[in-house]
């Protein structure tokens, strides 16, 4: 090889690699586009898609322009981490996440007995459960007006009382008794 071939080699190599750069900022002058247009310049807009990223809706004394600003921020810095992400699972192979494989343990015997213990109680709670809806669904309905109207008699005789603490104020008051 003469000095004109190894020259025209480095020319075609700077040539490629001035391609993939510019390739390369024009896709990044893209994706920026898109993410602008993702920004809404409506003031309205703009605080419901800062309560989508769970930010805050204004910062003390921040102007309209302000907000914009920061949205446009955080959108970027999103973009940002979630491109390093998918670099970083496109590097980094993906293990397993479960496995297929039947796995079977015997416990204590204090295990299975309460294991039994509690199937036990559940099928004796369902059977009283099915017997009751059985019986009430055979009752008339004057019978079943009667015993809702008890029920909302003992209830209506709550009071309701509770307080909730905003600083070292209360906010809300009611009471259970």
């Amino acid at each position: 090889m003469n000095e004109s071939e190894l020259e025209n080699e480095k020319n075609v190599d700077l040539n490629i690699e001035a391609a993939k750069q510019l390739e390369f900022m024009a896709e990044n002058e893209r994706k920026r586009k898109e993410l602008l247009d993702q920004i809404p310049f409506e003031n309205e807009d703009i605080i419901k898609r800062l309560r989508q990223l769970d930010e805050p809706i204004r910062l003390f004394a921040e102007t309209d322009s302000e907000r914009h600003k920061r949205l446009k921020n955080l959108v970027y810095t999103l973009q940002e981490k979630s491109n390093e992400e998918k670099n970083i699972s496109k590097s980094v192979p993906k293990a397993e996440t479960h496995s297929t494989e039947l796995w079977y343990h015997e416990g204590p015997e204090e295990l299975i007995s309460a294991r039994l213990w509690i199937g036990y109680y559940s099928l004796c709670r369902v059977q009283d459960r099915l017997s009751n809806e059985r019986m009430l669904s055979k009752k008339p309905e004057f019978e079943k007006a009667a015993k809702f109207q008890e029920v909302q008699k003992r209830f209506n005789a709550f009071e309701y009382r509770s307080s909730q603490l905003g600083d070292d104020r209360p906010l809300t008051y009611c009471q259970v008794s």
